[in-house]
C-alpha cells in the first residue's frame, strides 16, 4: 500500500509505503509535469519510481540507477482505467 500525503511543515509531497512484511519508507515524492518520482537509496545504487497518468491511463517504471551511470529497468507497469457500470 501507499499514500501520498503532503507535510506542511517540510512544505513537501511524500510517498508512503507499507508492504505486508511490515517494511515500509517514507521517500520524497517530486512532481512532474506528467505525475512524479520517488527515489531510495540503496547498496547497489539509487532506485528511481516514475509515474505518469494521462487520460485514465498510468504507467509506472523503476529503474536502478548503478554508481557508474548504468540505469536498469526493475519494474514496468501500465494501468488503464474501467469504465464499469451496474
Amino acid at each position: 500500500m501507499a499514500m501520498i500525503t503532503w507535510d506542511a511543515g517540510a512544505n513537501e509531497y511524500r510517498f508512503r509505503t507499507a508492504l505486508a512484511n511490515g517494511r515500509g519508507g517514507n521517500f520524497l515524492l517530486q512532481p512532474t509535469n506528467e505525475g512524479f518520482n520517488w527515489r531510495m537509496d540503496t547498496p547497489r545504487g539509487q532506485i528511481v519510481y516514475t509515474i505518469e497518468h494521462d487520460d485514465g491511463v498510468w504507467t509506472e517504471r523503476g529503474e536502478i540507477i548503478e554508481p557508474g551511470g548504468r540505469s536498469i529497468e526493475i519494474f514496468g507497469m501500465t494501468l488503464h482505467k474501467s469504465n464499469v457500470s451496474d
